[in-house]
């Protein structure tokens, strides 16, 4: 990884990025209420499931199994999920 300007040192370099890569909030999501998600946000879940979403550049519903934990898809609408509670973090 290297400086862009206006860095000074390998760790600013690393807590400007690190800044903008973790989220500042997290909330608990109700599948099927309709809200369009923030285009960076993402999904954590806690516990296996299938999760019925479209994703966040498509109009298209698709169904995936995913395993507890953070997803890495930007979701733009979570329709159903199987098991357990969806957050989102952004």
């Amino acid at each position: 990884m290297g400086l862009t300007k206006g860095e000074s040192s390998f760790i600013e370099a690393v807590s400007n990025r690190f800044d903008s890569a973790v989220p500042g909030n997290m909330e608990e999501y109700t599948p099927g209420s309709g809200t369009i998600l923030p285009e960076q946000a993402v999904m954590y879940l806690t516990a296996a499931a299938d999760v019925e979403f479209q994703p966040f550049e498509s109009g298209i519903t698709v169904t995936v199994p995913f395993a507890a934990g953070w997803v890495p898809v930007r979701v733009r609408e979570v329709i159903s999920i199987t098991a357990g509670k969806v957050y989102i973090a952004y």
